[in-house]
């Protein structure tokens, strides 16, 4: 979205694809920031592909010079693909960490099956394979692919820190997708061996469920008889942001993630972090603005014990640098020079 917002302000003509969903029509059209967008019907079934016939067709009249496609598995992918082919032009792949190996073990016989008919051809043909992580970029290259690859990270807004009202009570807050890959079973975990030590913090958990994970937290909370935990439901626009802001700590257990853009959202809120390993944010330590650890409950319990332990002043001084960081290496802007570079690149060698 920001990305084609800032391609937009240096003066190309952008425009957006996609596939038109529930959650696009009851709210996320409203909120779309980026470029002119077009959400496709989805026809036939299964409806997970997500064929849009109309989406191709709308690709071939527009006739861009370049396309940068997002996303594995799915019809768009075919759609570029034909597309290439037909006209020979130059598309940029970004992956957003499916080639992990533990996001390919989900759904196994699907992507054998999409690979076969078209997903190893889409990526083996890309101009240009974007990771957003020297981690993700090795996961592409596991995979067997040997296209250029560029790392370049996810962008964020400088965005404004919200007023918040300091409260007596404290804070951990993990907000995203409630899925197993989020490893918060871990999290819920190390928590219950640390809230006596700690009575006036609080975790937060909050994100949409995915296949009634929700639920199996919750009754692994009850079993361990886990008190100071909230569960609550997505956050979006200024409500995340004050969401961010007014944690005082921001922790994701991860497995596996090809850039964790929920980090970065934290640090501009001047939220200290505490990320695992399956995140590539090394640079939390350097900064001097979190933690970087290796994956498991004793690891965690370490971290956020030393967190919560340091006082309030300490913790802002943390938050502060993080957004400096933010500031200075991950605005859209930035982001946006270096993908146009990569495109350019591209639609020169094509020709």
């Amino acid at each position: 979205m920001s990305l084609s917002a800032e391609q937009g302000l240096i003066g190309h003509e952008v425009r957006v694809f996609g596939l038109a969903s529930k959650a696009w029509t009851d709210g996320d059209q409203d909120r779309w920031e980026g470029a002119q967008p077009s959400a496709f019907a989805v026809r036939g079934i299964p409806k997970s592909f997500g064929y849009a016939p109309e989406l191709a067709a709308e690709l071939t009249r527009f006739d861009p010079d370049v396309v940068h496609l997002h996303g594995l598995w799915m019809y768009p992918a075919f759609a570029v693909l034909r597309w290439h082919r037909m006209t020979g032009k130059p598309y940029i792949y970004s992956t957003h960490g499916m080639l992990s190996r533990v996001a390919l073990g989900f759904s196994p016989i699907k992507k054998r099956i999409a690979r076969l008919a078209f997903q190893d051809a889409a990526l083996g043909q890309a101009a240009v394979l974007h990771a957003t992580a020297e981690a993700e970029a090795e996961e592409i290259r596991s995979f067997g692919l040997r296209n250029p690859v560029s790392v370049v990270p996810l962008g964020i807004k400088p965005a404004v820190v919200p007023p918040v009202t300091p409260e007596q009570a404290k804070r951990v807050l993990t907000i995203g997708r409630i899925h197993p890959v989020k490893n918060l079973a871990t999290l819920i975990e190390a928590w219950a061996r640390l809230e006596c030590k700690f009575p006036h913090w609080t975790l937060e958990i909050v994100g949409p469920d995915e296949g009634g994970h929700l639920a199996e937290l919750q009754a692994m909370a009850t079993r361990l008889e886990v008190r100071q935990l909230n569960f609550r439901p997505a956050v979006f626009g200024w409500e995340r942001d004050k969401c961010m802001a007014g944690a005082d700590l921001f922790v994701l257990p991860t497995k596996s993630e090809n850039f964790a853009l929920t980090v970065a959202e934290s640090l501009m809120m001047e939220t200290p972090v505490i990320a695992t390993r399956g995140a590539p944010w090394p640079g939390l330590v350097r900064e001097r603005c979190g933690w970087w650890i290796e994956q498991g409950v004793d690891p965690l319990v370490d971290a956020l014990n030393a967190a919560m332990s340091l006082t309030d002043e300490q913790r802002s001084e943390m938050g502060r640098r993080g957004r400096a960081w933010m500031l200075r290496d991950y605005t859209w802007r930035s982001i946006a020079d270096r993908m146009l570079a990569i495109y350019q690149a591209a639609t020169r060698r094509s020709c």
